[in-house]
């Protein structure tokens, strides 16, 4: 079992209050609930609250579902005791228990609303609805804006019947800019069910709307969904629409169930004009499964649509795509491009029931088009990565490179890297000071193209 601890900075933003009473922070009152407070529910105090304004809960167990669509900032932070003197950093001492209802936590900010939520030192669970079962936010409309911060807080055991079983953040502005942020810091995403999509995680865009996210020593473990990613989701959708997520030092393990892409996160640009950035800093990805892409899976397609990716200092291990991609897969479709760069990062004891694919696999084109006609390109830098020991029947291969034809070119170019086994058809590999095993090639089309490989393209991973 691969475990981390968290490491966060918490910045206090209310220290003290009275009990029973309405005291005042810096920026505006202190409301309480629970314990000798003046609020017997959650949604009360936020109802009630201003901008400005901070709610202190006591720790306890609280039957509600939270709804917040009206422009205000706020903070909400558990772990008080009952006269709200002292507070502990223990998460599961104050349980917010959706019933089964509806998301434990409903924010969403309409046309021109500004809505601005800080949640720390909580357990979410039981929370159950189509989106976000846990936390659904979202930032729908012209002008809309929403900003969350989720900080030391537990999200686990909810459900989803499309998109996030644990948190889904979204921003959509098909006549206007909308935008949404989060911040996730020190939070144990946990056990969560999507019957779709995102059983941890769904981060998403469409249209003209932006959403930038920011993971940082994050426990997204044992979630499950039944088609695209079981822990995280990633997506920008249609033209105009760009997602930026960065993740640092987050552990991604043990989660399972797509039929298709990304057992431990999948990342798309989904349609002409989309465009995805991703940074992936000292995270572990472990222990994952899915049909495709065990590890995760990287998907650009649609004209003029862009995958940015960057990996540092990664470990990605031990992970099984079931079909295909034990690792890693990054691929480009319809006439879409994609670029990554990989440095320091280590692929090793990952599986694919291909046997072709197990630790990384760079793909571009789409065999279903004529050949010559799909103009995608997938370009990848290598620097001062390990890629050994990846496993498969009847053969282990830690890196191969697929392209459909010669217009639609796989690049990699690697320096100061390691590889155990390599396979490049009909792509190009340039490795400068490079350890490789074994290493095969093919300049024919059709000539090794696994025809499973050939097919599992097009899984599109967006509405």
């Amino acid at each position: 079992m691969y475990t981390a601890t968290p490491r966060v900075a918490v910045v206090m933003l209310v220290l003290s209050a009275s009990p029973g009473v309405l005291s005042q922070s810096a920026t505006g009152r202190i409301l309480h609930v629970g314990g000798a407070g003046e609020y017997r529910s959650v949604q009360d105090a936020v109802a009630d609250a201003r901008d400005g304004d901070a709610i202190q809960v006591a720790q306890g167990v609280y039957s509600d579902n939270v709804r917040l669509t009206l422009s205000k900032s706020i903070t909400i932070q558990g772990g008080w005791d009952a006269d709200f003197t002292t507070r502990s950093n223990d998460r599961s001492l104050t349980v917010i228990d959706g019933g089964g209802r509806d998301s434990v936590f409903y924010i969403s900010a309409g046309s021109g609303i500004n809505i601005s939520v800080i949640l720390e030192g909580f357990t979410l669970r039981n929370g159950n609805a189509d989106r976000g079962g846990g936390i659904r936010a979202e930032a729908v409309g012209s002008g809309a804006h929403l900003q969350l911060t989720l900080s030391q807080n537990s999200i686990s055991d909810n459900a989803s019947t499309s998109y996030g079983g644990g948190v889904q953040v979204y921003a959509s502005s098909p006549q206007g800019t909308a935008t949404a942020v989060l911040s996730a810091n020190g939070n144990y995403i946990q056990d969560n069910t999507s019957t779709d999509t995102g059983g941890g995680l769904a981060l998403w865009s469409l249209d003209d709307a932006l959403l930038t996210a920011t993971l940082t020593g994050n426990q997204v473990a044992a979630n499950k969904a039944s088609t695209f990613a079981a822990g995280i989701w990633i997506n920008a959708g249609h033209q105009g629409s760009k997602t930026e997520v960065t993740m640092i030092r987050n552990v991604i393990s043990g989660n399972a169930g797509p039929n298709l892409d990304g057992g431990g996160l999948a990342a798309y640009a989904s349609g002409s004009g989309a465009y995805t950035v991703v940074s992936l800093s000292g995270n572990t990805i472990a222990a994952n499964s899915s049909g495709y892409g065990g590890g995760g899976f990287f998907y650009a397609w649609g004209a003029g649509a862009v995958m940015n990716a960057v990996l540092t200092d990664n470990l990605i291990a031990d992970n099984r795509g079931e079909m295909m991609f034990g690792g890693l897969a990054l691929t480009a479709t319809d006439a879409a491009a994609g670029t990554f760069q990989l440095t320091g990062n280590t692929f090793s004891g990952n599986w694919s029931g291909d046997g072709v694919s197990n630790g990384l696999s760079v793909l571009s084109g789409n065999n279903q088009l004529p050949p010559g006609t799909d103009a995608s390109t997938v370009a990848v830098q290598s620097h001062n990565d390990i890629l050994w020991g990846n496993i498969g029947t009847p053969d282990s291969l830690d890196l191969a490179i697929y392209a459909d034809s010669a217009s639609d070119p796989a690049l990699v170019t690697a320096s100061y890297s390691a590889f155990g086994t390599v396979n490049n058809h009909l792509g190009t590999f340039t490795a400068d000071h490079c350890t490789i095993g074994s290493s095969s090639s093919t300049s024919s089309a059709g000539a090794s193209m696994p025809p499973a490989l050939a097919s599992s393209r097009g899984h599109r991973g967006a509405p």
